[in-house]
């Protein structure tokens, strides 16, 4: 909210929830705050969230998409990672968020060849 008044731009809950980092999402699903947010309400916020899988288990997942994330924005060396693992694990949490998100990206994303290509 800080940076949005330091903007000078009006307030409403887009830009707030917008404007959130993504460690904030990845702490919001921390287990101190199951169930007080998340009780009840995991699948409405993850809708494929596979049955039977746990929050904690979608916690470890967002927080390995988001050091991999951070890897790429620091410009750290990815060279020994399984990319292609990083990549589907990336995309199978996108598909518990939006399906629709992945079946779009899929034909249009060229990662999975090029990183076979290892250029």
């Amino acid at each position: 909210m800080k940076r949005i008044r330091n903007r000078k731009l009006e307030l409403y809950t887009g830009q707030v929830v917008a404007g959130l980092s993504f460690g904030f999402w990845v702490g919001i699903l921390d287990g101190r705050y199951n169930p007080p947010i998340w009780g009840g309400q995991l699948r409405t916020a993850f809708p494929s969230f596979p049955e039977g899988r746990s929050r904690k288990s979608l916690h470890t997942r967002v927080r390995e998409v988001a050091t991999l994330r951070n890897r790429i924005s620091h410009h750290e060396p990815l060279i020994g990672r399984n990319s292609l693992k990083d990549f589907s694990q990336l995309m199978e949490l996108l598909e518990w968020i939006c399906p629709s998100k992945v079946r779009w990206i899929k034909p249009h994303c060229r990662v999975p060849q090029i990183v076979r290509e290892r250029p």
